[in-house]
């Protein structure tokens, strides 16, 4: 499910609520987070980027309008999904979710396919693979320890 409902954070005592089932029984409370796309719907999106982009932010997805390709191995893409006390993963983590769910961990395919200048982007510090993929599994495993 998404943090967000009617464009309002869902609240911890309401994610609470819902891991609660009508018979008293349990349930793991899952929430949505796009890692290799922005949406021009969430809480970061900021309306200078449609003429003035960050450097981070790519072409729009022709399958889905609103989303935006996003180089993740860059820094300012990473502070928003988990780099800040204000980050959609902080958020996520203090609205008392269980877990999230990765969309778009695909979204080295894109950037492998269109890698036309053959340059080795993957340039997360401190992990050289040498591949988009890598720099994925890289914010994946960040992501991880960061709910820790």
């Amino acid at each position: 499910m998404d943090l967000f409902y009617n464009e309002e954070e869902l609240s911890s005592s309401e994610v609470m609520s819902l891991k609660v089932k009508a018979n008293g029984g349990t349930r793991l409370v899952i929430s949505y987070m796009s890692i290799g796309e922005a949406e021009d719907y969430r809480y970061y999106w900021q309306t200078e980027w449609e003429t003035n982009p960050p450097s981070w932010l790519s072409e729009e997805n022709p399958e889905w309008v609103g989303n935006y390709k996003v180089s993740y191995w860059e820094k300012g893409w990473q502070n928003i999904i988990y780099g800040t006390d204000a980050s959609y993963a902080k958020k996520i983590i203090d609205s008392g979710f269980d877990g999230v769910y990765l969309d778009i961990i695909d979204a080295f395919e894109y950037f492998e396919e269109d890698d036309s200048n053959g340059d080795d982007d993957s340039s997360i510090p401190g992990f050289t693979t040498g591949t988009f993929f890598g720099s994925l599994i890289t914010l994946i495993v960040v992501l991880k320890k960061r709910r820790k």
